[in-house]
């Protein structure tokens, strides 16, 4: 293979600086580029093929069979569980699922950059590629994409957008089987199942296939209840001092709003400017879906899907946030 003279490298980055300088949208294109090589090139440096943390109790087959449906915390990580065994039958070390975890993310990109190009300008689908895929890429998430055990979190949020997508677009069996898949990757997944009705109330969609999806929401839900309760039934938990609650409802607002917040605080530099971003992005979702109950009418598909995505992520934050009830 020829090498690559310091010359050729030179003239190719004075013909890249003139064509931005030209075109400033291609700065625009290559700025996800740049934020995704460097996510890759800090998953590469930090790759360790020794478990790590929660991984440690799962280092064989033979654990995951035998917790497959049981809880993990509160989760029931069913699905993830079948790329876990691939990885090990593959002896591929965690490399196939940080793949897999790079992977997802870059088609949730494309699934929300794909439909929300739909009613946007050109100038605007510009910054839409590169706000999607910024967001989405970057390096802030560096403990996502560098753990493989976090392959869940990342997967349900995708397939929480691919199931209001579907609906959306009236993929009913695409979106029942986003929605079951989601319930069977993290406890939030439940979630996608309680907001389809509401989404499918919101656009329209006749009385039956709303209540079908209320079926399948109580469904879904009961499932869940009904093995967290069982799990938690196991655990004996001491009788909490009324004053102690009220202290602990202090510490877990903060906690919604840390959470909310989280990339302002710039990797918990300033954890006061993430919390009051956090506050401040409640109150602007508080007002969004107020105007949307009022106007639903006027919301087309792309907005609607924007606003059942932050209803996710609000009632993941809210679910994340009673987890660390103590």
């Amino acid at each position: 293979m020829r090498a690559i003279s310091p010359s050729s490298a030179v003239s190719w980055g004075v013909a890249l600086m003139r064509g931005v300088c030209q075109n400033p949208n291609y700065a625009m294109y290559i700025l996800p580029l740049l934020v995704l090589a460097s996510s890759v090139y800090a998953v590469v440096c930090i790759y360790s093929p020794l478990p790590f943390w929660d991984e440690w109790a799962y280092v064989t087959p033979q654990q995951h069979f035998e917790a497959w449906f049981a809880p993990h915390n509160e989760h029931r990580l069913i699905f993830p569980r079948l790329l876990f065994l691939l990885d090990m039958w593959l002896s591929a070390h965690g490399v196939l699922i940080l793949v897999c975890i790079l992977g997802v993310q870059l088609l949730h990109v494309a699934l929300l950059i794909r439909v929300l190009r739909t009613e946007a300008s050109a100038p605007s689908v510009v910054w839409l590629i590169t706000v999607v895929g910024v967001l989405l890429l970057w390096v802030y998430q560096l403990g996502n994409f560098g753990w493989g055990f976090q392959l869940q979190f990342v997967g349900v949020y995708a397939l929480a957008s691919a199931a209001f997508t579907a609906l959306l677009f009236a993929r009913t069996t695409l979106a029942l089987i986003c929605a079951v898949l989601a319930a069977g990757t993290m406890a939030n997944g439940v979630l996608v199942a309680l907001l389809l009705p509401l989404l499918a109330w919101f656009i329209g969609l006749n009385r039956r296939a709303v209540m079908g999806w209320c079926v399948l929401a109580a469904l879904l839900f009961t499932m869940f209840l009904w093995g967290y309760l069982q799990a938690r039934n196991a655990v004996h938990t001491p009788d909490v001092p009324p004053r102690h609650v009220f202290e602990q409802l202090s510490l877990m607002a903060q906690y919604l709003g840390v959470y909310l917040g989280g990339p302002a605080s710039v990797y918990r530099r300033f954890v006061s400017l993430g919390m009051a971003v956090g506050f401040a992005s409640l109150g602007v979702v508080a007002v969004l879906l107020w105007d949307a109950l009022k106007h639903r009418a006027t919301y087309t598909r792309p907005q609607a899907l924007l606003l059942t995505i932050v209803a996710f992520v609000l009632g993941t934050a809210m679910l994340t946030t009673l987890g660390r009830y103590d």
